[in-house]
């Protein structure tokens, strides 16, 4: 994984290479596709980027990171329960 961040327009952006094992087969094919500036972009779905950031902890901004994606009414908590 690496990240480009524009300090200038405050933009921070992580690449995630894809490996191997079956969960990340599984969790690279449930990406979306966005436009973003008009480009598209292919993202990580909010439960997945949760069960990342829980299983590689690192900030107390991850922390709060993760509290605002539990916040989306529609993420999947059983799935994350299932998979943390």
């Amino acid at each position: 994984m690496f990240n480009v961040i524009d300090h200038k327009a405050g933009f921070n952006v992580d690449f995630i290479i894809k490996k191997e094992s079956e969960y990340r087969k599984h969790e690279f094919s449930r990406q979306i596709r966005e436009s973003i500036s008009d480009f598209d972009v292919w993202i990580v779905s909010p439960r997945d980027l949760v069960i990342d950031w829980i299983q590689q902890y690192q900030s107390d901004k991850q922390t709060n990171d993760i509290q605002n994606l539990l916040s989306i009414s529609t993420i999947d908590m059983n799935y994350i329960k299932f998979m943390v």
